[in-house]
């Protein structure tokens, strides 16, 4: 029924920072529509109008799943424009950027969210891995883990050295990211092993 696409490199993971955090959206029937494919670097392709319209109809569920953990409706629209950014077509996915796809004057909004708004992504995370459970649950599941590469140009990101990427096909500057991804017949959805609690804001 659905497929996970998380924004980091070549997927379209929305993982935002949260500790645990999926995003479910809906399988594509690879017969009948084009495929939605944004590899890095690379222009997402046009999907038909009935898959996009599934698209929209799946992300409001999921916000109104998660929706209740931001105590106030201005929190629950910037969450929602932050995921729906995260998962545009931008460039670059900083603050400036997401807010001016979601139509903001400036980023205050989508920073107050990440940065002082009071919400839990442990609590978000619970409730994300419940609906994928409810939604892609089967007892033949399987556990994927893959790692990719992330070239990068400058030194100051978290683990960026010159090593081995598979991406690339020879040693580049980049850092390496591990993903685990949960598939069955209904979907796939990626998911972060083990839980932090650093990210929590209180």
């Amino acid at each position: 029924m659905s497929d996970l696409w998380v924004s980091l490199g070549g997927w379209s993971v929305a993982g935002c920072g949260w500790s645990g955090a999926v995003f479910v959206g809906p399988s594509i029937d690879r017969a009948t529509a084009p495929q939605v494919v944004a590899a890095a670097g690379q222009l997402p392709q046009v999907i038909s109008a009935r898959v996009g319209e599934q698209w929209n109809l799946d992300l409001d569920d999921l916000f109104v799943t998660v929706g209740h953990r931001f105590g106030r409706v201005e929190l629950r629209r910037r969450m929602r424009d932050y995921v729906r950014g995260l998962l545009a077509p931008v460039a670059r996915k900083n603050s400036w950027q997401l807010a001016e796809q979601a139509g903001h004057t400036t980023p205050d909004g989508l920073q107050h969210l990440l940065a002082g708004a009071k919400w839990n992504p442990d609590d978000i995370r619970d409730d994300l891995q419940e609906y994928v459970a409810d939604k892609l649950g089967e007892s033949d599941g399987v556990l994927i883990i893959d790692d990719t590469g992330f070239i990068k140009k400058g030194i100051t990101s978290a683990g960026v050295q010159r090593q081995y990427s598979g991406t690339a096909g020879r040693t580049e500057n980049c850092q390496i990211g591990v993903f685990a991804a949960y598939a069955t017949a209904l979907g796939r959805a990626l998911v972060v092993v083990g839980g932090s609690g650093s990210n929590r804001r209180e």
